[in-house]
């Protein structure tokens, strides 16, 4: 019984409900056992116990990075003959997991960290020999590979030993005198502007170096002024000039108590030209003029469009120039022309000059102070004529093109048919109204016959300014004369497009 007590107590599976509660009733017991029975559901596993919660170990750009729980940053030594840390955010796709971009702008590498060493050991004890090497070997890192960008590290560690360069040759130091010196110089500025760092730029500045650009342009314009310094405007020879890859530069000294025989002094560079006027208002004996040429600056300048755009257009679409004078001029008398050249073929394109000074550390381009010279522009090339000198560059915006000539009087010529219909329907309407008057005669007849006369005005003013404008053009002595009657006329048509809308207004209710 004891036995068979144990057997039936035990817990069994069993699929009649009414077959467990009995076999489950105590041994001798008459009293009916209750047995509660709660169904389990066998409910699917949730998502988010299917989602991965992190990024996989692998191996990528030369650094193992480890397992790493989703929206964390994993940070490694970089790779390689760089020091500092390499880092990488594991982020969330689609119940699943990504590695996002590695950041490798703070990995510097051993050699700059080497050159930079090498440096402060010059400073403390200048050697021109050794002032030299530094400038080769900051050459060579700098020009890496098509492949491979510089980091964000490496990018500002350069600017950083250039501009101690430069600023030992400012102090009278013979730090880049040569002309291979020179040569490496440039050359290290334009391996930086190169195409590959284009992302290393963006990156830069998108993390908030808004000034790198700026530091560069800034330490070029210096670096030519400090050339000037070794050219003798006595001599023959009264220019230098350095030509890379992505930057060309000329410096010359002007000697302005001489009479000068030609109306601009030229200067052409990569395509590129600037032309000086000579008639300009010179503050002292004589002058220094630094051209810069940039072919990629403008991929690199996240700068914002020119205030009152219609369009956002920000990208440079040509070289640019930095055009620098010292000391500065007061005042010129005729423009200064510069010819740009485009990066593709601007047909059917809207172009518009615009400049940038990096001195004010300025974010976003100006329009103001140049405009294009159209007799002197074609889809490859584009002459701006400017009034004062800093860093200029063309945008393009594909949706702005200008209308051509024949489009222009297509135009011109429907709307003074479209008039002249409007006119002739409006005066059989006013003749009409006027006819029939006395039956006619109510506020709604008053108000239409206000709105026609507003209206046939409009259409005589479109009509007759075309004829203002060309008269305006080809006339020379009776100019004033035509003046006088064009302006008017165009004053009157405004006065008028903003009378028509609140007599509308009352037409709309009479009707009604």
């Amino acid at each position: 019984m004891s036995s068979s007590c144990h057997s039936h107590g035990s817990l069994a599976v069993w699929n009649d409900v009414k077959s467990i509660a009995t076999d489950l009733q105590p041994c001798g017991s008459t009293t009916p056992l209750i047995v509660t029975f709660h169904p389990t559901t066998n409910t699917a596993p949730t998502k988010k116990s299917t989602e991965k919660v992190a990024c996989p170990a692998v191996r990528q750009d030369a650094v193992d990075w480890p397992e790493t729980t989703v929206g964390q940053k994993a940070e490694v030594p970089c790779p390689s003959g760089f020091a500092g840390l390499a880092s990488r955010r594991c982020l969330p796709a689609n119940g699943s997991t990504v590695w996002g971009k590695a950041n490798f702008a703070h990995c510097a590498s051993n050699k700059l960290i080497s050159i930079e060493n090498k440096l402060k050991e010059i400073e403390k004890n200048f050697n021109k020999t050794q002032a030299k090497k530094v400038l080769q070997e900051l050459n060579d890192v700098t020009r890496g590979n098509d492949s491979k960008p510089l980091t964000g590290s490496d990018m500002k560690r350069a600017i950083n030993i250039l501009k101690k360069v430069n600023d030992m040759a400012k102090n009278g130091l013979d730090a880049h005198g040569g002309e291979q010196d020179k040569k490496n110089f440039l050359s290290t500025a334009s391996n930086l502007l190169s195409p590959v760092n284009t992302g290393t730029w963006l990156d830069l500045q998108m993390d908030g170096n808004t000034n790198i650009s700026t530091d560069l342009v800034t330490l070029i314009d210096d670096f030519g002024i400090n050339m000037a310094s070794e050219i003798d405007v006595m001599s023959n020879n009264t220019s230098l000039e350095v030509e890379t890859n992505n930057i060309a530069m000329r410096v010359n000294k002007i000697d302005t108590t001489k009479q000068l025989k030609k109306a601009f002094l030229n200067f052409t560079l990569k395509s590129s030209s600037v032309c000086l006027p000579t008639d300009a208002s010179w503050d002292g004996p004589s002058a220094v003029s630094v051209i810069a040429v940039y072919t990629n600056l403008g991929d690199v300048l996240t700068l914002g469009a020119p205030k009152g755009a219609k369009k956002n257009i920000t990208k440079a679409a040509t070289t640019l120039i930095s055009s620098t004078l010292v000391p500065s001029v007061k005042r010129f008398n005729s423009p200064v022309l510069l010819t740009f050249a485009h990066k593709q073929s601007s047909k059917g394109m809207g172009v518009t000059c615009v400049s940038w000074e990096p001195e004010s550390y300025s974010n976003s381009w100006k329009d103001s102070g140049c405009q294009v010279v159209p007799d002197m522009s074609n889809e490859y090339n584009t002459t701006c004529a400017c009034n004062h000198m800093t860093v200029f560059a063309a945008l393009m915006d594909p949706t702005a093109a200008p209308l051509s000539e024949g489009h222009k009087s297509a135009l011109e010529v429907i709307s003074q048919i479209g008039c002249s219909l409007s006119l002739v329907g409006i005066i059989l309407t006013v003749t009409i109204t006027i006819v029939y008057w006395r039956k006619l005669k109510s506020p709604r007849a008053e108000v239409l016959l206000n709105i026609c006369f507003n209206i046939a005005m409009t259409c005589v003013l479109v009509i007759a300014e075309p004829l203002a404008r060309h008269s305006q053009v080809n006339s020379k002595p009776e100019r004033g004369l035509v003046v006088e009657w064009c302006n008017p006329l165009a004053l009157e048509q405004g006065f008028q497009n903003i009378a028509k809308r609140p007599t509308c207004f009352p037409k709309g209710i009479s009707i009604k």
